[in-house]
């Protein structure tokens, strides 16, 4: 599904939705993929139906493929923020 629209508050275009299983496969998350204004690719999780805690916040693609590069294996805790 490709739905394009721009929010306000972060001047996100959202490009496409869809859903994924957790990595526990008990639960399905909902997120949109979209562009900023510099038209670097991000992803924003938008529900989780298992009740688990999720960031609504947009997250840089270049970001996340630095994470799963320096987490093995590739875990929930391997995708929070480090202080």
């Amino acid at each position: 599904m490709i739905k394009k629209t721009t929010t306000e508050s972060t001047k996100m275009t959202s490009i496409r939705t869809g859903t994924c299983k957790t990595l526990s496969q008990k639960s399905e998350l909902k997120y949109s993929v979209g562009v900023n204004p510099s038209k670097a690719v991000c992803i924003c999780v938008t529900s989780n139906d298992g009740g688990g805690f999720f960031s609504p916040e947009w997250i840089a693609w270049k970001d996340i493929e630095a994470a799963i590069k320096e987490a093995e294996p590739v875990t929930s805790i391997g995708n929070h923020p480090q202080n």
